[in-house]
């Protein structure tokens, strides 16, 4: 894949990448002299932007430079005329500054560029190249990687399922404070899923993540609370958590929200904040939220109903 543009200002660049060398250790960029790499590209057949057809003029050109990454080859080339004037530097001065940002590059840890790797063979499907680039992060103590190493385990992609293995890798990210790991864990705990089924240790699980701000965890313990699975029933706790999820945008505790208030379930009535909650959820595309506004009309005064729309356009996500 190839890349190049110009500015008429006299600053150039082109760039290439190609999948599949036999390179497995990543190399910091570096010029390569003779302008190319197996003399393919020669630097002096690069045009000078402000003079085209005049090869001569490209005075400021660095060459190439490689970098070496994952099987693949990543090139760049940029040059400035040295006569010309690009954001308010002259040709060499920005070849310079140009100098010192491809060397700053070249010492950054590759950590960063291992993980984003990942993501993008994650994204694609390729699950077997982003355990690759994750598992050495994962080994190093990186708590991201390690949950994303878990997940893998957990749902078998590009490695055999393995729940035992998904477990200790979503514990090294929880005893970090991941509260993505924290969740996973609860809702292993809760389904039985690898682990004995516990809802006490499901419990524990998601408070750690709901705590940390985690809206699905804080559905889920609203959800325990309520039904009193591993903890005594308590429609108080129940409603706190659920509100909290819903606050923080989580549909179906949105959904649940409307009915606490609509009911008085461990918090005063008010069909206010039941029409309110139901609303959000229905402009947000829940499917039985329009039949929850419906059915909360029917009780409320049209002035009650107004307030309600009012609170509804003016809500926003929380952030805790």
């Amino acid at each position: 894949m190839a890349w190049s543009g110009e500015r008429r200002e006299g600053l150039g660049f082109q760039f290439d990448w190609t999948r599949h060398i036999n390179k497995h250790t990543p190399t910091p960029a570096r010029p390569l002299q003779g302008g190319g790499i197996n003399g393919d590209v020669p630097a002096t057949s690069v045009l000078s932007p402000d003079r085209e057809g005049q090869a001569g003029d490209s005075l400021g050109s660095l060459g190439w430079f490689q970098f070496n990454w994952n099987r693949s080859r990543f090139r760049f080339r940029i040059w400035v005329h040295p006569r010309e004037s690009v954001l308010g530097y002259t040709g060499r001065q920005m070849l310079r500054l140009v100098l010192g940002f491809i060397f700053l590059l070249a010492a950054t840890p590759p950590a960063s560029a291992n993980y984003a790797l990942g993501t993008i063979a994650y994204e694609r499907g390729d699950y077997a190249a982003a355990y690759e680039n994750w598992r050495p992060l994962a080994d190093r103590g990186s708590l991201a990687a390690q949950f994303n190493i878990g997940h893998l385990y957990h749902r078998g992609l590009g490695v055999a399922q393995d729940l035992d293995a998904a477990k200790e890798w979503y514990l090294k990210a929880a005893s970090q404070g991941d509260s993505n790991a924290q969740y996973e864990l609860g809702a292993m705990h809760a389904q039985g899923d690898g682990v004995p089924r516990d809802y006490a240790a499901a419990i524990g699980w998601y408070r750690q993540a709901a705590e940390a701000g985690h809206s699905k965890a804080s559905m889920k313990l609203g959800n325990l609370y309520r039904d009193g699975r591993g903890v005594p029933q308590d429609d108080e706790k129940a409603a706190h958590w659920i509100v909290k999820a819903a606050d923080q945008g989580e549909k179906s505790a949105q959904i649940a929200a409307s009915v606490i208030f609509s009911e008085g379930l461990g918090v005063p009535k008010d069909l206010v904040e039941a029409y309110m909650w139901a609303s959000i959820a229905a402009s947000r595309g829940e499917i039985f939220a329009h039949a929850f506004v419906r059915a909360i009309e029917r009780r409320m005064t049209p002035a009650q109903i107004q307030e309600g729309r009012e609170r509804a356009k003016t809500w926003s996500p929380r952030l805790y």
